[in-house]
């Protein structure tokens, strides 16, 4: 294997996780982000329950969001903005207004 050099902005995907050599976690970010989105556009697709969602959101999306979180310090500003498509399907979901 060889080992490639890369800026030290770039992150690079380590057992699933976005790392940079500066420690920048944008990113690790933008990937969360978009998970969030693909399963926020999935879920709409589909007609569940209410508790068949709340069992999707915990079995799947929530698990992914999760492992990596011990590895980094995000701001509550970049939490917010990761789960906020999930957040948004789930209370449509749950009928909360």
């Amino acid at each position: 294997m060889m080992l490639r050099r890369v800026e030290t902005h770039q992150a690079e995907e380590t057992l699933g996780i976005m790392l940079a050599p500066d420690g920048n976690l944008r990113q690790q970010a933008e990937k969360l982000r978009n998970k969030s989105v693909e399963w926020a556009a999935a879920m709409k697709n589909g007609h569940l329950s209410h508790t068949e969602a709340w069992v999707a959101l915990q079995s799947t999306l929530w698990w992914t969001l999760s492992y990596p979180v011990p590895t980094f310090n995000l701001t509550r500003k970049q939490c917010e903005w990761m789960m906020a498509p999930a957040i948004e399907y789930i209370l449509n979901a749950l009928g909360i207004c």
